[in-house]
């Protein structure tokens, strides 16, 4: 019998300790999530939660994306059917680096967009990763994939 109650005395123990550690998490949870969201904690505690407006994390998807999964994410969203291709052209053209600067700083950009054959394209609309992609998309899908000289190595591969 003795043994018994002692059992259950350290059950009863661990079950106490195991809801006070999820108190704990749960209360550094809500600290967390608040940082997260950029809420100062007085205002979220004195705000009864019916009326705590929504807020939004201040956080770009495409910052956490590495630059060929940034391409590929533009290509879906635009509905781009080749994203292979558009990865492996940015590869050719600037080793998927957006600040690229070739043909003696004429060629900027992931797609190297030459300021001579394009001067209504600015150096930071070039640089910019989004604006370079989704003006490549629209070239290609005008059947004007000639203006990257890497499209025959990748079409010879």
């Amino acid at each position: 019998m003795k043994h018994y109650n002692t059992r259950r005395r350290q059950n009863r123990l661990l079950r106490i300790q195991a809801g006070i550690i999820l108190i704990v998490i749960g209360l550094f949870s809500s600290i967390i999530h608040l940082a997260a969201f950029d809420q100062p904690l007085s205002e979220w505690y004195l705000t009864p939660v019916h009326a705590q407006a929504p807020v939004s994390l201040k956080i770009d998807v495409r910052e956490v994306l590495s630059v060929e999964d940034e391409i590929r994410y533009l290509a879906d969203i635009n509905n781009f059917p080749y994203p292979d291709y558009l990865v492996r052209l940015a590869k050719c053209e600037s080793s998927l680096n957006p600040k690229a600067i070739g043909d003696s700083g004429k060629s900027r950009g992931l797609f190297q967009i030459h300021k001579g054959y394009h001067p209504e394209i600015t150096d930071e609309q070039a640089f910019d990763i989004a604006f370079a992609t989704e003006w490549t998309m629209q070239k290609i899908m005008a059947g004007q994939q000639h203006l990257w000289s890497c499209d025959k190595i990748i079409r010879n591969k």
